[in-house]
């Protein structure tokens, strides 16, 4: 089942407004990514396969810190590849995300600063849907696809500081794809947007 979901204009608007200026990154400053799928849910439809196409990801910078200029997927889709070298904060590519036990998607290298939040872009990529789910339930087994564009930005646990003492971490994304069916029902596009909503970021590690 094919549907399509727009932009939010809200988020999109504050991308925009977010500082333009790109700081030089930390010599060595490498902040590892992965992303952890919880399937199970309360509910009697279980999820038993999911996916989702993360386009990009970076760290956001706490209120009044100084931070490098959000990657341009924020103000408008089909750009992105072309900035993930040229900023150096991002992930180094696309990824297509089984969810289920962690996994790592890559690494940002950010400059120095404060971060308390992590941004990621969601995309549709070239023949095939941005979210999918596969299941059973008392009616039978249910699949459905989500064709759709977001961005999130998801709340760090606690902030994060990188800088020349402590250049390297580890983060992690969790989302509750189980819950999302629980509340949306299998349908991919409520339960995308549920996700988001409901997705936990938390720092790891750090380190030298």
């Amino acid at each position: 089942m094919r549907r399509a979901l727009g932009w939010s204009l809200a988020l999109l608007a504050a991308a925009a407004s977010t500082p333009s200026c790109v700081l030089e990154a930390v010599e060595g400053a490498v902040v590892d990514l992965e992303v952890e799928g919880t399937l199970a849910g309360a509910g009697p439809a279980q999820v038993t396969r999911a996916s989702l196409y993360l386009e990009d990801a970076w760290l956001v910078a706490c209120p009044g810190a100084t931070a490098a200029r959000a990657p341009s997927f924020a103000l408008g889709p089909g750009v992105a590849r072309a900035h993930h070298g040229a900023l150096g904060t991002g992930l180094d590519g696309p990824r297509d995300v089984a969810l289920g036990p962690p996994v790592a998607v890559g690494a940002m290298r950010p400059p120095a600063g404060r971060y308390c939040a992590l941004a990621l872009a969601i995309d549709i990529p070239e023949g095939a849907p941005t979210f999918a789910i596969e299941g059973a339930a008392p009616a039978g087994g249910f699949a459905d696809e989500a064709y759709a564009r977001a961005l999130w930005e998801v709340p760090l646990a606690e902030p994060l500081v990188l800088d020349l003492a402590r250049p390297t971490a580890r983060v992690r994304l969790d989302l509750d794809v189980g819950d999302a069916v629980d509340r949306a029902g299998p349908d991919a596009v409520r339960a995308l947007q549920r996700l988001g909503a409901v997705a936990r970021a938390t720092v790891l590690s750090r380190g030298e």
